[in-house]
Formats: structure tokens, C-alpha cells, sequence
């Protein structure tokens, strides 16, 4: 896909797609719970490249990984709960190469924008209801000025002449519902996350269901000057 500058400036140079974050399955997995297992998802994505007349932004697939996983971590459990493996995945990935005719630097920066939609709203959902933390999602732009190489948690840069490869990864963190511990490690000192730790775990995996009902996730890239 192309986009033709008109006039003699354009300000959109490019736009990358997560055309698909699917969710595979939501259902009981490795988290026993008196004889039944509790939630896991797990989220795929393929991304589709558009290219402007001054910037070029090109995915990676070979180094994008783009699976959560809210499961176990480890089989030991808490008592209330165990697991049948470590199977926790919080952090999905995505390597692009963004390539600019003009280059990189301070006074010619280029501005990358990030657009979550879909059923990212409904993960913010779960965020707000503290069964998760989704604060990974708060970073919605960043600049390749050609010298930072660290521009926030999570997301590094490696320059190359006219090229920028950017390496996100965004990494959920269990919410103050289970006191931001994998649910197979709240323990009996955290007072009403253990008291409450069963029905918690079940509140989720129904909060989850209707909040990824849909099953479709898209980020939306968009490089500019």
C-alpha cells in the first residue's frame, strides 16, 4: 500500500498496521482450582507495511513476538491455587525499521505516533477494575532524533544511517486485586487478596470474556515529521 504526498509537504509519511491481534483462546488452562483450571489468552498479530514517498516503516516479523499469556507461574502454588507449569507471558514485542530520506536528528526528528483500538479498550477495562495493570499502553508516541537509543521503558532504538530499528515491547503486570502477584503467589499475608483470591480469579476470566468479546486488537504506527 502507498500513500502519494500532495502539495509539497505532507506531514503523514507512513502508517503500520497490527492488521490482526487475535485472541485465541480465553478459557480455564493451568491455574487449578479445586479440581477446574483458571484463565489464559493468548494474542497473535500480523502487521502489514505502508509506505510514504520520504519515510519507509517495515516490520520484522522474524523478532516480533505477540503472545500474552495471563496463566501459572510455577506448580508450587499458594495452597489455594497450583499450576501445572510457568506459563506466564506479560510482554508482547514488535520490531520495525523505520527509513528516512532526510535521516535522523535533533532538528530533524521523526515522530512516531501509536493509535490502540479495538478490543484494547476492553483491556484498559480490566486495568481500571485493578485485576491487571495496562500502564504499558500509556506510551502513545516516541522520537527517533538520532541519538536516543532509550526513549521510554520498554523501547530502544538502534541507528544505522538513514535507518532506525525500533524495538517496543509493551508488558502488562498483574493489577492490586492480587497485589500485583501472578495469583499462584498471593499468599496468606496479603490479607483480602487471599481471602479472596478464588472468587477474584473467576471475576476475571468473566470480566476478561466480555471484555475481549470481539477478539480484535490493531495498533496503528504512524511515522511523521
Amino acid at each position: 500500500m502507498k500513500l502519494l504526498n500532495k502539495g509539497k509537504k505532507s506531514t503523514l509519511k507512513g502508517v503500520l498496521l497490527l492488521a490482526t491481534i487475535s485472541l485465541g483462546t480465553v478459557g480455564f488452562s493451568a491455574w487449578v482450582i479445586n479440581g477446574s483450571t483458571e484463565e489464559n489468552q493468548n494474542i497473535t498479530f500480523t502487521v502489514g507495511s505502508v509506505t510514504g514517498n520520504n519515510l519507509i516503516i517495515s516490520i520484522d516479523d522474524s523478532q516480533t513476538d505477540g503472545t500474552v499469556t495471563f496463566d501459572s507461574d510455577g506448580t508450587e502454588g499458594n495452597g489455594l491455587i497450583t499450576g501445572d507449569g510457568d506459563k506466564e507471558d506479560l510482554t508482547f514485542k514488535v520490531v520495525y525499521t523505520v527509513t528516512s530520506v532526510s535521516g535522523f536528528s535533533a532538528v530533524n526528528p521523526v515522530n512516531v505516533t501509536y493509535t490502540y483500538s479495538g478490543d484494547f479498550q476492553g483491556i484498559r477495562g480490566l486495568a481500571t477494575s485493578n485485576y491487571i495493570n495496562a500502564d504499558c499502553l500509556n506510551v502513545t508516541n516516541i522520537t527517533l532524533n538520532g541519538t536516543d537509543t532509550t526513549i521510554n521503558e520498554g523501547v530502544s532504538v538502534k541507528y544505522d544511517g538513514s535507518s532506525a530499528t525500533v524495538t517496543h515491547e509493551w508488558t502488562f503486570a498483574w493489577g492490586s486485586v492480587f497485589k500485583g502477584k501472578n495469583p499462584c503467589k498471593v499468599a496468606v499475608g496479603d490479607g483480602e487478596a487471599y481471602t479472596n483470591l478464588i472468587t477474584n480469579l473467576k471475576n476475571f476470566e468473566t470480566a476478561a470474556e466480555a471484555a475481549m468479546s470481539d477478539k480484535n486488537f490493531k495498533i496503528t504506527i504512524t511515522p511523521s515529521f
